[in-house]
């Protein structure tokens, strides 16, 4: 991330955002949705009380069951 003008330690977070394309399902709405889901990952790395409140959520809120349907990724580390 140097390369690109990011210093180590800022308060910064990056996201991305598909084409619209219908022959793939990804309208116009859907493409919106991707986005604001998106910027929430902007957020929650950028602004503490945000994440504070999300991680609060994930841990205290939701059941077991419910976390369970969250998709796992390779390395990813459980909140």
């Amino acid at each position: 991330m140097q390369g690109w003008g990011w210093q180590t330690g800022s308060n910064a977070a990056l996201i991305s955002l598909v084409r619209e394309d219908e022959g793939a399902g990804i309208d116009q709405m859907t493409r919106a949705t991707i986005l604001r889901h998106e910027l929430s990952h902007g957020v929650f790395f950028t602004d503490p009380i945000y994440a504070g409140f999300a991680l609060d959520f994930w841990n205290s809120t939701m059941t077991d069951a419910e976390r369970g349907q969250f998709p796992r990724f390779p390395g990813e580390r459980r909140l």
